[in-house]
């Protein structure tokens, strides 16, 4: 038993691409099982001579997929991108770990989603039988993830999708409320500086033997702070001071300072004073900047 989404009536391809004009521009979840599933499907004939999914039908679930993955996972994708999208001296993107994070994000969220979306279309459609709906499945599954590349195309309208979108957001990505983790830590410390403390610039270190170092941040006159943050439950140590201590000897900076949403403990505050660090809470990042340029 096999069937098709579409006869070769040309009133019926036009009469949907209308439908789905009309569908996009409302909220997919629901909408696109009601109206063309419910009421598209009904004045459409099916071809039980081919076994063949059409163009126009998967395309368009590709991009309402992409939209309700994206709709889903915005603050936590456009983090990933910020990180994982990084631009060389030349002007060059390298998108590879933002590639990376994304594949799993298809892989884990929205080709399961896809296909929960698409076998609740198909049984609606072809009225198939209990007994015959993992066969059925199965060989529907196969010739459009093998046959038609539904993976890539998957990947590519969720990347072009949320990359315009990200380009078009004046939001921030990484303010402290939303962070989750160090590395995202890390970038929170390196916008604040860059959105708010005038003539600086700062970069999260890209080197895996960064000897301590997290963010370098640099006036425009060449003056320069060595920075090490630290996302904590528990009170900062003296490791953390003694690795900033390193990184501002070895990459010869005027100053250098911890940063962390948490305390420090007294030894950390002790071997900091000592040693001419600075240990500060984010919230002080600004004040901290101010006075290194009132000096």
């Amino acid at each position: 038993m096999v069937f098709s989404f579409f006869g070769n009536k040309k009133n019926n391809r036009q009469e949907l691409l209308a439908e789905l004009a009309n569908i996009y521009s409302n909220d997919f979840e629901g909408s696109i099982e009601h109206a063309v599933i419910d009421e598209g499907v009904n004045r459409i004939v099916n071809d039980k001579e081919n076994l063949k999914w059409d163009n126009i039908f998967i395309s368009n679930y590709i991009m309402a997929i992409a939209t309700m993955t994206i709709d889903r996972h915005y603050a936590q994708l456009k983090k990933d991108y910020h990180i994982g999208v990084q631009t060389d001296g030349y002007g060059i993107e390298n998108r590879d770990k933002f590639n990376n994070n994304l594949s799993k994000v298809v892989t884990n969220i929205a080709v399961p989603l896809l296909n929960e979306k698409l076998k609740h279309s198909l049984w609606r459609i072809t009225h198939v039988s209990e007994k015959d709906k993992d066969d059925f499945w199965r060989m529907y599954n196969s010739q459009i993830f093998y046959d038609q590349g539904i993976f890539p195309l998957l990947f590519n309208s969720i990347d072009n999708e949320l990359t315009q979108r990200i380009k078009n957001d004046n939001t921030d990505a990484f303010s402290f409320e939303l962070v989750n983790n160090g590395v995202e830590y890390e970038h929170a410390v390196a916008k604040t500086i860059n959105d708010y403390a005038n003539g600086w610039n700062a970069e999260v270190s890209k080197a895996s033997g960064d000897q301590g170092l997290d963010v370098m941040a640099t006036r425009n006159d060449g003056v320069s702070v060595a920075i090490q943050t630290k996302y904590y439950n528990t009170p900062v140590g003296n490791k953390a001071v003694q690795e900033i201590i390193a990184a501002r000897g070895y990459y010869k900076t005027d100053y250098a300072v911890v940063i962390s949403n948490s305390s420090f403990t007294r030894s950390a505050c002790d071997l900091a004073l000592a040693n001419g660090v600075e240990l500060i809470h984010h919230n002080s990042i600004l004040d901290y900047f101010n006075a290194i340029s009132s000096k």
